[in-house]
C-alpha cells in the first residue's frame, strides 16, 4: 500500500522543532515529539496538525531533559515517560484532550541511561545503561 497525503511540519510557524530525535503517537490524533531538550505535542483537529504545549528542560519546575534519548507512552496514551541519560520524567496525558502535564522527574545521576521498556502488565519500567553493568527496574504506581 503506498503512502499518501504527506504533511510537512516546519519550524517557521512551529517553534521547538529543531533536532527532533524521537516521535511517538499517543493515539491517532496526538503526536508527541522530543528534541535535544524539549518535549511537545501536536494534535490533529479540523483537518490539520497543530502544535500544542511544549515543555523545555529546566523550566516551570521540570528537571533536566538535556539529551533526550527516548519517549515511551503507555498503551492507552495517557502517560508518557521521557528518558535522558540522567533523568526519567513522567507526563500525564489524560483523555479526552491528551494535553501533557509534567508529573515527576527522577534523577538517575551517573547511570547514563540509554533505553527503557515497559512490562506487558504495565506495572514495571526497566532502564538500560551505556556504562553500567546493571539494569534499573521501577514499579509504575
Amino acid at each position: 500500500v503506498p503512502f499518501t497525503n504527506p504533511v510537512e511540519f516546519n519550524s517557521g510557524n512551529t517553534p521547538y522543532l529543531n533536532n527532533v530525535a524521537e516521535v511517538k503517537f499517543l493515539n491517532d490524533d496526538n503526536l508527541m515529539y522530543a528534541t535535544d531538550n524539549d518535549v511537545g505535542r501536536f494534535t490533529y483537529a479540523n483537518g490539520t496538525w497543530e502544535q500544542m504545549e511544549v515543555y523545555s528542560s529546566g523550566e516551570n519546575g521540570i528537571g533536566n531533559m538535556d539529551g533526550i534519548v527516548q519517549l515511551l507512552p503507555n498503551p492507552s496514551g495517557t502517560k508518557l515517560y521521557v528518558l535522558t541519560p540522567t533523568t526519567l520524567l513522567t507526563f500525564q496525558c489524560p483523555s479526552p484532550s491528551f494535553a501533557a502535564t509534567h508529573l515527576d522527574t527522577k534523577g538517575l545521576e551517573s547511570y547514563q541511561a540509554s533505553r527503557m521498556d515497559m512490562s506487558l502488565k504495565q506495572d514495571m519500567l526497566v532502564i538500560t545503561s551505556k556504562s553500567s553493568s546493571s539494569l534499573l527496574l521501577f514499579r509504575i504506581p
